[in-house]
């Protein structure tokens, strides 16, 4: 017996159980014909053992305990009870209220109340009053660990405290529902730590003791026996944990064997449904279909929040849908709940590598440290090192990133097509060339389409993110259609912008609609413009100049871009009407709209020529010649630069001359020769009037008055051809209209002082009567000193004294007039200090008027 306790001791209850009942077979030589039990772990039957001694007998009944056959040491009990004399075995009775309470068919009040009866029928039974005092003690502990522990999320102290009651209970021979709670409960703790293995381990042995007492054997014959057993609830909570740890460390079948016992016990569970939905998911993701899958991967997750396994094979489906946002979203909740999934976090890394983030990508695989002998070790490596080669590339060149290099290293690896589509729309936002944008926005869209297998620009069931690249794309594209006048591919655009912005939120006002009205209105104001030019054109091959600048001037207005074309068109009609520096402002604007404008450049170099300017005209041409290489009309500009470098050094030569009376005339050589050199080179016109102008200046200065004047009249007379046109004789109005007045003005000043100078004092009265007609009272006093200067005749004394010479004035006339004059005009009767001078000038012209009637009436 000695031995068989000692057997106990080491729990080594099997054995315990063959050396007891081999040491029966030897007391009771009548027990050598019985058959041993086939499904019990005791050879013998508990009724065949009347003879053995009842010590032997409940000790044996312990190791039945001990060895979970609970049916059979209940037999034990009650046959001892049962028979003659025995009815209050204090250790029988004792052993059949364990029994009962540890199967769960008596709670802890009865068991004590039971016990106690034990001891009424023998006061010295010492396990019944350990067992009194250990059930209700080991129950506290239990609430204990609860609260002090469990609650407060300290899990591993509640494990150790749990592992000291399991202990404990193992010694007292309190299995059964007493050990299953305590190892469910150790159970939960373990799986909150993430420490699945050990849990199953728990919830296997919980299992296994339950199955003894509802079953009396391991495994039911078949599933279906569950529907009506006693303990479902606990066999459903053990089976639940179990198959939820077994899917943690990734022993699918065995889950799958659990589940269905789940199926059984709890039809609606929602681990259950979980699991069913994420294999409806993973059987639509083989056949391809991945937006069903995804749906159904959500669905299990919605049942399951902890189903780590669904998260990942959602972002799974998220990569093959190229959602790859919220594929790092699935991937971080499925290693949050079990940070050993490595392959979570590479999968994390080819997100962000596919959405062109290598620091990220570096970031997310630097908190995970695999083994080299670790499955996943070769995948890491090769994602940590592209990662980083990206990022160096990126961080080159000053901060301008080397995008080609980047798409070779990406192109190595075939998996990464998503990414193309994002550098290129880094390209696109990165260069400021228009062509370039738009070439690298329309590639990434036929990109994006192939992989979404868009077709025909179809958009209406594509999610928010590839919705809101798309977006992108297209209104950059858009916008550089629209700065490249491309108006009808601009609205193409802005109408596939319009349904985008329309599918994504119908109950935002989209502001695309509006730059889609702006597209089509440019549509019409450009073909109105057109239109204007065209008829502006006629008007110039016609040579009707100004109505073919205003034409043009509307074509500029209705336009919604700045066109270089209508820029030169009216520039040239400008310069056909002499009017340089307006056709000087639109040639500039053409060359700053359009650098390869070849019409800007030439016509601006003419304009500056034809102003004497050919060192302005030289920096237009070099940068037309920079800027129009491959331009036919080249060779053109290429001439002008030849022209216009040695009518440069020719103006240079006459501007070195030093203004002194002995250099006049040779500066008038230079300027003729300058003169000669332009009209050999075909340019007339305005730069004649200037160089005519200046010529008489330096005549002026010479008091060649005659030649001054000659010069000025050649101007004078050139400047009419385009102010006059087929006019006879001056017309004032012409002129004051003209822009040619202040140039006009100042010719006619210049030739009335050579009259004045020269004593020619008609002509200057006649010159300065045109200028004081185009400026009253500024050139007054110059009129009455040409007129002071000369003998004044007899009809014009009588014009000065507001007398008709027709009518005969009588002395007496001339004197009534003479005094009315002097009352008005006399300098004592002005009022106003600055027109004193000119009051005295008028009085001299009329006494010198009076002075001459009175002689001639004498």
């Amino acid at each position: 017996m000695k031995e068989v306790e000692s057997l106990m001791k080491l729990r080594k209850y099997e054995e315990a159980l063959r050396k007891l009942e081999n040491a029966m077979l030897l007391c009771d030589n009548s027990l050598q014909f019985i058959s041993p039990s086939e499904e019990k772990i005791s050879k013998l039957k508990s009724e065949d053992l009347k003879g053995i001694p009842i010590q032997w007998r409940i000790l044996r009944g312990e190791i039945l305990l001990m060895n979970n056959d609970y049916d059979e040491a209940m037999k034990v009990a009650e046959i001892i009870l049962n028979s003659p004399g025995n009815s209050k075995n204090s250790e029988a009775y004792a052993l059949k209220t364990k029994l009962i309470y540890i199967t769960g068919k008596s709670n802890i009040e009865n068991a004590v109340r039971h016990l106690r009866r034990s001891l009424e029928y023998y006061n010295k039974n010492e396990k019944a009053k350990l067992l009194i005092n250990k059930i209700k003690e080991i129950d506290e502990q239990k609430k204990l660990i609860n609260d002090n522990y469990f609650k407060k999320k300290n899990f591993e102290e509640a494990i150790k405290q749990y592992d000291i009651l399991i202990e404990e209970c193992t010694n007292l021979y309190l299995t059964g529902t007493v050990l299953i709670i305590l190892l469910r409960n150790k159970s939960t703790c373990l799986m909150e730590l993430k420490r699945y293995t050990e849990s199953v381990d728990c919830t296997s042995k919980a299992l296994f003791i339950l199955k003894r007492i509802i079953f009396k054997k391991d495994e039911p014959s078949s599933n279906k026996i569950y529907e009506d057993c006693k303990q479902k609830i606990l066999f459903k909570e053990l089976y639940k944990k179990r198959s939820e740890s077994l899917i943690k460390i990734e022993k699918f079948e065995d889950a799958k064997k659990d589940i269905e016992i789940l199926m059984v016990l709890e039809p609606y569970d929602e681990t259950i449904l979980s699991v069913n939905k994420k294999n409806k998911g993973n059987n639509e993701f083989k056949n391809g279909n991945y937006e069903l899958s995804k749906s159904y991967y959500t669905e299990a997750i919605e049942l399951y929040k902890e189903n780590y396994k669904c998260y990942f094979n959602r972002g799974l489906a998220n990569m093959k849908l190229y959602c790859y946002n919220s594929a790092i979203d699935d991937f971080k909740d499925a290693y949050r709940f079990d940070n050993k999934y490595y392959k979570a976090v590479i999968n994390i890394a080819k997100c962000y590598l596919q959405l062109f983030k290598p620091d990220n990508a570096i970031e997310e695989l630097s908190k995970i440290h695999i083994d080299s002998n670790n499955e996943y070790y070769g995948e890491y490596n090769e994602e940590l090192e592209t990662a980083k080669k990206i990022k160096g590339v990126n961080s080159n060149f000053m901060g301008n990133t080397d995008y080609d290099q980047i798409l070779n290293i990406y192109r190595e690896k075939q998996d990464y097509k998503y990414v193309e589509v994002i550098i290129l729309e880094k390209m696109a936002i990165n260069t400021s060339n228009k062509e370039l944008r738009i070439q690298y926005c329309t590639e990434a869209i036929n990109n994006l389409d192939k992989l979404l297998k868009i077709t025909i620009h179809n958009y209406d069931n594509i999610n928010n993110s590839h919705r809101s690249i798309y977006e992108k794309l297209y209104k950059s594209r858009a916008e550089c259609y629209m700065e490249s006048k491309s108006y009808h591919k601009a609205v193409n655009d802005y109408e596939i912008l319009v349904k985008l912005k329309n599918n994504n939120n119908l109950y935002v006002s989209n502001p695309y609609c509006l730059l889609l009205n702006r597209a089509k209105r440019y549509i019409k104001d450009t073909e109105d413009a057109e239109n204007y030019k065209k008829k502006g054109n006629e008007l110039y091959k016609n040579k009707n100049y100004e109505d073919a600048i205003n034409f043009y001037t509307k074509a500029i207005d209705k336009c919604p871009h700045c066109n270089s074309k209508y820029y030169t068109n009216r520039a040239a009609a400008y310069m056909m009407t002499l009017n340089y520096k307006e056709a000087i402002k639109d040639c500039i604007t053409a060359i700053n709209n359009d650098k390869q404008s070849i019409l800007g450049y030439i016509r601006l170099a003419t304009c500056y020529l034809q102003l004497n300017e050919p060192n302005q005209a030289i920096i237009y041409i070099k940068k037309g010649l920079s800027s129009c290489i491959l331009n036919e009309k080249l060779e053109e500009l290429k001439k002008m630069l030849n022209k216009a470098e040695n009518l440069s050094e020719l103006k240079e030569k006459t501007e070195e001359t030093n203004y002194i009376y002995e250099n006049y005339e040779m500066k008038i050589s230079n300027y003729k020769l300058l003169l000669k050199k332009y009209k050999e080179y075909c340019i007339t016109g305005y730069i004649e009037i200037l160089i005519y102008k200046e010529i008489a200046k330096l005549y002026k200065k010479m008091k060649n008055y005659n030649k001054s004047i000659m010069n000025v009249n050649r101007s004078i007379n050139i400047l009419n051809q385009f102010v006059l046109k087929d006019k006879k004789e001056y017309i004032m109005n012409e002129y004051k209209k003209s822009i040619f007045k202040e140039y006009f003005i100042e010719l006619l000043k210049i030739r009335a002082e050579c009259f004045l100078e020269g004593k020619f004092f008609d002509d200057a009265v006649k010159d300065y009567t045109l200028l004081n007609d185009f400026c009253p009272y500024d050139y007054e006093r110059e009129r009455t000193r040409s007129f002071n200067s000369k003998s004044p005749n007899k009809s014009e004394c009588y014009r000065i004294l507001g007398l008709d010479e027709s009518n005969n004035p009588t002395l007496a006339n001339i004197k009534k007039a003479y005094r009315n004059l002097a009352r008005k005009f006399h300098p004592d009767k002005c009022q106003n200090e600055n027109q004193k001078e000119e009051y005295t000038e008028k009085m001299k012209e009329i006494n010198i008027a009076y002075e001459v009637l009175l002689k001639y009436k004498n």
